[in-house]
């Protein structure tokens, strides 16, 4: 639960999830895993290599917020998915649905107050107030989380595996995750995802993973 052994099952060089991560830790992208290849060996025989990482969680040496006796939460937007033991808080204004990572088990007013508090974001951008923006979100960490988004051609942002959390009364976005299908290693067999989205600044959706801006045109 606290380790991760990353398979990378779709990405056939095992780089990307590396290479994303340790771009986000350039960066200064808080709260970024630190990422060692491993070759893992059970009772003598050879399992395969794979990346072994710190999971994203709330602790002192993780995501370091107060779940417990503060107002502070761990988001996950995630648009389809959906687990039994998982809370999800969808917003009011733009639909977008969230897994509460961190408190695990939120009671009733930790769900009323992580929600009103996600209202709050939605109104100020719905705004374009500046000052009423940088109040509620960490302007920083969504530049630094965006254009590492932008630069690796991260397909699910927007959709799936994509924290966020509050701190301090601030929504700050990150740490990134999960960039197997990153850096076009997309195609037909898996999905059309680069066909759907990816756009060449004129209005042409050609697929080309190079091409145009990928995170500004996820809807």
């Amino acid at each position: 639960k606290k380790w991760a052994l990353i398979a990378s099952a779709y990405d056939k060089s095992l780089l990307r999830n590396k290479i994303a991560l340790d771009l986000g830790l350039a960066m200064g992208l808080s709260y970024t895993s630190s990422t060692r290849f491993v070759d893992l060996w059970v009772d003598g025989v050879f399992k395969g290599s794979f990346m072994l990482t710190e999971n994203i969680d709330v602790g002192k040496n993780r995501v370091d917020i107060d779940t417990e006796t503060g107002s502070d939460a761990l988001l996950e937007l995630e648009a389809t998915r959906y687990e039994n033991d998982v809370t999800y808080i969808t917003t009011d204004r733009y639909g977008l649905r969230f897994a509460l990572n961190e408190p695990e088990i939120p009671t009733y007013e930790q769900q009323s107050s992580i929600k009103s508090r996600l209202s709050t974001v939605e109104s100020a951008l719905a705004s374009k107030n500046w000052t009423r923006i940088s109040s509620v979100i960490d302007v920083d960490s969504f530049v630094t989380f965006y254009i590492m988004s932008e630069f690796t051609k991260q397909v699910d942002f927007s959709f799936s595996s994509t924290r966020f959390y509050f701190k301090n009364n601030k929504l700050y976005a990150g740490p990134g995750w999960d960039y197997d299908l990153a850096m076009g290693n997309v195609g037909p067999r898996i999905y059309d995802a680069y066909i759907l989205y990816n756009n060449d600044g004129v209005g042409t959706k050609t697929g080309n993973s190079w091409e145009g801006l990928w995170s500004a045109n996820m809807k």
